[in-house]
């Protein structure tokens, strides 16, 4: 994809519906700079080659050095998306079709077709032989279908992960309206990792959750699939719990807020009951079902951004619907979870349906399995016949000496690349779940401006009014992000630095020519002085003459 002249991207600022302030924020070393590789890549600001390598957004010689982010770096992303007007049939009014590239979906619908087929009957190769000739179903349905074209920006902000940058992250989180949150699918919830989501909640930023380096559990670890979802369950479990203690200190903050406010209008013992009765009421009734991360709601992404894959689950539950005859809406809900495919009657099934059968979940049956397959015939154990099978049977275009490289990994990258293309994934998820500004600057901005008070009131400046409803003519309020007071003789300015040979030489040229300079001054101010003097004696002399002369005249009378 060609670079974005400036122009356009002017012009996709003034639109502010389409427009997304993101930051990804992460524990150190858990991909966050890869990742944004990969979205560069997608703009065509780096070969997709040296995405992971090249670190582009580490623009100081000490981060390429150290191998870590030490200051936000921003940049401005194109994304063009083409979104399929569903039909009367669908559950959905409208499903994002395409992204970036017209065979995404496609793609993604004649994987999972074949793995179906694979897992039912326990052979790869005949499967996917059937999947490649069902593939035309979805193709026929989005070409028949209405399409519209939408034009979105993303502004990104790639923050620090050390604690030691910590400022960079409060920066990057104050300025941004949503934050791609990146956790090790092997080292799971770090330090960091808890920091940033605090901070995320303290700003009042959406989150989306990034399981990153999925590879290292099939290439590492060498887990299973069903290891892996287990795995990868207790991830999540760990992330909503952090979330859950940060909503019951918010819970529990506003309570005693209020209880103290009630106490200062009513006393009595009677009145300290009811505030205590009304306390527990309101910790029970809280609704906090949209602040934790589930997979069937889509602000869940799993991704390897080293071999530049990413996916959601709805991307398989929009061709397995198909295929199993349900609503997109239902299966996407039962994709994720204790819900087993009964091999008999082809339904979906609960926990209590097992009656002691060993099935696998969803989950593993239908998308993890594929994965690892790819994995298992490109990597772990490579087969270059089952690899072209593989490839054929998902449609993808290869050249063959992709396909007869050495390089096991560029061959899996590209393999990727066109079936689970992670920018597509990343920023179609930045656009469906994370807020414009518009709507975000109407929460973030009264609890920016008040953050002592439970209800803020009302904007009455006009500053305030236009900051809350991104009005471009109310004027500009500009961001301070650091403040730092010190001594005035500590600025560079007032610091000896250390002189090159040829800052030397320069000194030396104008000491000179001052030196010279002053010389010259000094010799003609004499000049000026010496003739002062005689032209001062010679008017001494000839005075001195006259008196003389009027002396002798007087001594001559009688």
């Amino acid at each position: 994809m060609p670079t974005i002249p400036e122009s356009q991207l002017i012009r996709l600022q003034a639109n502010q519906a389409n427009v997304r302030n993101i930051c990804i924020l992460a524990h150190v070393d858990h991909g966050k700079t890869t990742l944004s590789d990969s979205l560069l890549a997608s703009n065509g600001i780096i070969s997709s080659k040296l995405a992971g390598r090249v670190r582009y957004l580490d623009s100081r010689q000490d981060e390429q050095e150290r191998g870590i982010t030490m200051e936000s770096s921003a940049i401005s992303l194109y994304f063009k998306i083409m979104r399929r007007v569903s039909g009367a049939n669908n559950s959905t009014s409208a499903t994002a079709a395409v992204a970036a590239t017209t065979g995404t979906v496609t793609d993604v619908s004649d994987q999972s077709n074949t793995n179906t087929d694979n897992n039912n009957n326990n052979n790869n190769a005949a499967a996917g032989d059937s999947a490649g000739s069902s593939s035309s179903s979805p193709q026929q349905q989005s070409s028949a279908a209405d399409s519209a074209s939408e034009e979105y920006l993303i502004n990104l902000i790639d923050s620090p992960g050390h604690v030691d940058f910590s400022g960079e992250v409060s920066t990057a989180s104050r300025l941004c309206d949503g934050a791609l949150v990146l956790v090790d699918a092997v080292e799971g919830v770090c330090t960091q990792t808890h920091t940033v989501l605090r901070q995320a909640w303290k700003e009042a930023v959406r989150p989306v959750l990034v399981i990153n380096k999925l590879d290292r559990l099939v290439t590492e670890l060498q887990f299973t699939p069903l290891e892996a979802y287990i795995h990868l369950n207790k991830i999540l479990e760990q992330v909503n719990a952090i979330m859950g203690t940060f909503f019951s200190e918010n819970v529990l903050e506003e309570d005693y807020r209020k209880k103290a406010e009630k106490k200062k209008e009513e006393e009595g013992k009677e009145s300290n009951e009811q505030a205590d009765v009304f306390s527990d009421w309101h910790v029970e009734t809280q609704d906090d079902s949209d602040i934790y991360f589930n997979p069937s709601e889509g602000n869940v992404i799993f991704a390897s951004a080293i071999d530049g894959w990413a996916f959601r689950i709805d991307q398989f539950a929009a061709i397995y619907a198909q295929k199993l005859g349900m609503k997109e809406g239902v299966l996407r809900k039962c994709l994720w979870g204790d819900f087993y495919l009964d091999p008999r009657t082809k339904r979906v099934i609960g926990h209590k349906g097992l009656r002691g059968r060993a099935l696998k979940p969803l989950a593993v049956q239908m998308v993890l399995e594929n994965v690892w397959k790819i994995y298992e015939v490109v990597v772990t154990v490579p087969d270059k016949e089952m690899t072209e099978k593989v490839v054929r049977s998902l449609n993808l275009k290869l050249l063959p000496r992709d396909l007869r490289s050495r390089d096991t990994r560029a061959t899996l990258t590209t393999i990727f690349s066109q079936w689970l293309p992670l920018s597509t994934c990343v920023l179609l998820a930045v656009v469906d779940q994370l807020p414009s500004p518009p709507a975000a600057q109407k929460l973030r901005i009264p609890k920016m401006l008040h953050p002592l008070e439970s209800t803020p009131p009302e904007p009455s400046e006009a500053w305030e009014k236009g900051m809350v409803n991104c009005d471009p003519s109310s004027g500009v309020v500009a961001y301070v992000s650091k403040m730092v007071s010190v001594p005035l003789e500590v600025l560079p300015k007032y610091k000896r630095k250390a002189l090159s040979a040829e800052d030397m030489r320069q000194r030396g040229r104008i000491q000179r020519e001052k030196l010279l300079a002053n010389i010259k001054a000094a010799a003609a101010a004499a000049g000026t002085t010496a003739a002062a003097g005689t032209a001062a004696a010679a008017g001494t002399i000839a005075a001195a003459g006259t008196a003389a002369a009027g002396t002798a005249t007087a001594g001559t009378e009688p």
